[in-house]
């Protein structure tokens, strides 16, 4: 089968327009962040919408959408390029919940030093695991 060649570069020119409106799509995002980020120095969210999966969880439709969900907080950061840290926060049912800090561009350092000061301010293990204990296998 062959395929003609204004078929083609048909594909790619609807291919590089939706590709540049995700950029600008993208790029009207960063700046209405921007705008947020002139009034506050960092915004506080928890890393995950929900508790971890059940040990044994499986991957299906229902899992993935769940997945998307889980991971709403930290999309943002990742999809703009903005920097951001996690930190435990409390345990529940013995498990980490963190809260996650996202600051406007070039602010790496005030969101490591925010973090910083919430870990030394709250009193919660990082992990429940002690990683000086060698794993079994």
């Amino acid at each position: 089968m062959t395929v003609e060649r204004g078929a083609a570069e048909g594909q790619w020119q609807s291919w590089i327009e939706r590709i540049g409106a995700a950029w600008s799509q993208r790029l009207h995002l960063i700046s209405a962040w921007n705008r947020f980020f002139a009034d506050f120095d960092v915004l506080l969210t928890p890393t995950w919408t929900q508790l971890p999966f059940v040990h044994g969880a499986d991957a299906s439709p229902n899992g993935a959408a769940a997945t998307i969900e889980l991971a709403r907080p930290v999309l943002p950061a990742n999809v703009l390029g903005f920097p951001a840290a996690c930190v435990p926060a409390t345990l529940v049912y013995g498990l980490p919940v963190g809260m996650m800090l996202t600051g406007p561009a070039w602010s790496d350092l005030t969101c490591l030093r925010v973090a910083a000061d919430i870990e030394v301010r709250n009193d919660v293990q990082p992990t429940p695991i002690d990683p000086k204990v060698p794993a079994h296998g």
